[in-house]
């Protein structure tokens, strides 16, 4: 099978910010913002008012609470986000391989091509 539902190993503490979903997905308590944006948009740069800004289900002390998170469990979080990052590349090889994705793409590409909004 090529989704994988098994959740992946992740020490979040009981009632914190953190949760996981019906999935086993981690996300930001109280909304359905994934413990992988924000630590991409922290990787990115931003700091939490404003990845709380990009983001208003979230407060900027929810975001930092992450973030403070994030820095004591690093290597475990980054495992995660590994883990998660494969599953993902796996599902759109899949989507990719697909022969009517396939013929989707060389008929969008030919109308682009067409417009000339891509050579």
């Amino acid at each position: 099978m090529i989704y994988e539902n098994e959740p992946i190993p992740l020490n979040i503490p009981e009632g914190g910010l953190l949760y996981r979903d019906e999935r086993g997905t981690v996300r930001v308590h109280k909304s359905r913002v994934l413990l992988d944006v924000v630590i991409g948009a922290h990787t990115l740069g931003y700091n939490a008012a404003e990845i709380a800004q990009q983001y208003p289900a979230v407060s900027a002390a929810d975001v930092k609470g992450v973030l403070d998170y994030y820095k004591g469990n690093k290597n475990e979080v980054d495992g995660y986000l590994k883990v998660r990052r494969e599953r993902a590349d796996k599902v759109r090889a899949h989507i990719e391989s697909q022969p009517e994705y396939i013929e989707r793409t060389k008929r969008l590409m030919g109308r682009l091509k067409e417009r000339g909004l891509i050579k």
